[in-house]
């Protein structure tokens, strides 16, 4: 008896699974064929032909991070992880090139604190015996203690004693109320600059850490939690961003060896009775940056004693209205004061009840450079005024007002209703100073625009007259950071004076 045939359907199936196998093996076949194009072409392009040592410098050239935005806390260099998964062979070059990791950042994210701190390690077993230069980032943290209740881990990595001693820069950003806790004092040996930031939030006091960094030299402190941390003496730059009137007071009574000292506050704050109410002396500080509502009262600024100053910026975020602090702060240190810079002084009362004419009614012998920035345009009127001496003084020969002055920057934001007369009351002022008669002078103009015209002050007109009056004077003026126009150089750098000359309208 015949077996029965299978019929044309079963047929059918069969062949298309056939069919079907085939094509799965082809394709396959296409793709292997493809990669193993690319592997050929890779293995021919000069990058892959390039040997070890030239690879490792570029590959150190790529993860070296810019130092001028080491403060910039929102950026994290992958370069090496990126650099180590292109290829076997590129990743060799890495694993080999120590610099590559030596800088490390990476975030700590909930509940990944273990792979953070495995990555730590890895990296700093990859730098083999570089200094390290490590920045870490608690995205997102709280102050609930349970959030990063594993973060011992991290912890005891970065304060060991086989990491600790080769950290020469830390970065710690937004850090939680509980990381830290175990140890208090947090020594690392080495280290020379150091950024902290605490979360959003945190009550002030509970930052209290001792920060035993012999080798520290400078220090920038954000936000409001660190009200009883304790500082090396010997520090020698600090900055304090957003931090309360007194943190300030307890951090710069830490350092009186201090060279430079950096105060912003972004926002609005009431005024703090907080100040220093003993005697206190910086004889090294020559550089001050202050938001004047923070500590700016007559008894804190009678305590504080400057005797080497010689930058002094003040900000006015708040329109402080303690003039009299003010100007006996500034009066202070004008005896050794070579630039003096006041920002975002915007009270018209500077203008309207003389206290700028107070501020300058001083002697400021050694005074080289004068900065009034994003300030009311009627306060740079003022100021442009109080810089110009008097027809007798001009024609007596009697002292100017800062006769040292060979720097001069002016800028305002607003409307100006006595823009017009700007031009001429600045062609007064430069003419009677004898400005560029003997050394260079060189003057930022604010660019403004004519409230009844319309149109910039510095017209075509306003131009012949500078060049007719100033044309044979050592001067540089700019606008908008650009050079405007210069006068006399033929006389200063045996340049002609057709390719000095200007303009950018």
């Amino acid at each position: 008896m015949d077996a029965k045939r299978p019929s044309f359907s079963d047929t059918a199936a069969g062949v298309d699974r056939a069919i079907a196998l085939v094509d799965t093996g082809v394709r396959g076949l296409f793709r292997m064929r493809v990669a193993l194009r690319g592997q050929s072409n890779w293995h021919h392009s000069h990058i892959c032909r390039l040997p070890p040592g030239t690879l490792s410098l570029i590959f150190q050239e790529i993860c070296t991070p810019s130092l001028e935005n080491w403060e910039d806390t929102g950026k994290i260099n992958y370069h090496a992880i990126t650099l180590a998964s292109v290829s076997s062979y590129w990743r060799q070059v890495a694993l080999g090139t120590a610099k590559m990791w030596n800088e490390m950042a990476f975030t700590v994210r909930k509940g990944a604190v273990i792979p953070a701190a495995d990555l730590f390690q890895r990296h700093a077993r990859r730098a083999k015996n570089l200094d390290l230069s490590v920045s870490i980032f608690f995205d997102g943290c709280s102050c609930d203690p349970g959030r990063f209740g594993s973060s011992d881990a991290l912890e005891n990595i970065l304060f060991s004693d086989a990491i600790a001693p080769r950290i020469i820069t830390l970065r710690l950003v937004e850090v939680p109320l509980t990381w830290g806790l175990t140890r208090r004092r947090w020594k690392l040996p080495r280290v020379r600059t150091m950024y902290i930031s605490g979360a959003q939030h945190t009550p002030n006091g509970s930052g209290h850490r001792v920060l035993d960094m012999p080798s520290l030299h400078r220090l920038h402190v954000a936000g409001e939690s660190w009200g009883s941390i304790v500082i090396p003496r010997m520090l020698r730059t600090l900055v304090l961003s957003d931090t309360l009137a007194a943190t300030n007071v307890n951090l710069l009574s830490q350092c009186p060896d201090l060279i430079e000292c950096y105060n912003r506050r972004l926002y609005y704050s009431r005024p703090s009775k907080e100040g220093f109410r003993v005697t206190y002396v910086w004889r090294r500080l020559e550089s001050l940056t202050w938001s004047i509502n923070e500590l700016i009262t007559l008894r804190s600024v009678e305590n504080m004693k400057l005797p080497a100053l010689k930058h002094l910026c003040l900000l006015d975020n708040d329109n402080a209205h303690n003039f009299n602090a003010i100007i006996t702060f500034v009066h202070q240190t004008s005896a050794t004061l070579t630039t003096l810079e006041l920002q975002t002084l915007w009270d018209p009362r500077w203008e309207g009840e003389g206290q700028l004419a107070r501020m300058f009614r001083r002697n400021f012998p050694n005074l080289q450079a004068l900065k009034f920035t994003q300030s009311d345009p009627d306060n740079m009127s003022e100021v442009i005024r109080l810089l110009t001496p008097t027809k007798e003084e001009y024609h007596r020969g009697e002292v100017i007002p800062f006769p040292k002055l060979t720097l001069l920057v002016l800028g305002a934001y607003g409307r100006c209703y006595r823009a017009s007369q700007l031009p001429q009351g600045v062609l007064r002022m430069l003419e009677r100073r004898r400005a560029g008669e003997h050394v260079l002078f060189q003057f930022h103009l604010p660019d403004l625009v004519c409230w009844e015209k319309r149109e910039s002050i510095w017209t075509p007109e306003v131009e012949e007259e500078y060049e007719r009056v100033l044309g044979h004077r050592k001067m540089i003026l700019f606008r908008d950071s650009k050079t405007w126009a210069c006068f006399g150089l033929i006389l200063y750098n045996r340049l002609s004076l057709e390719h000095c000359i200007q303009y950018w309208f």
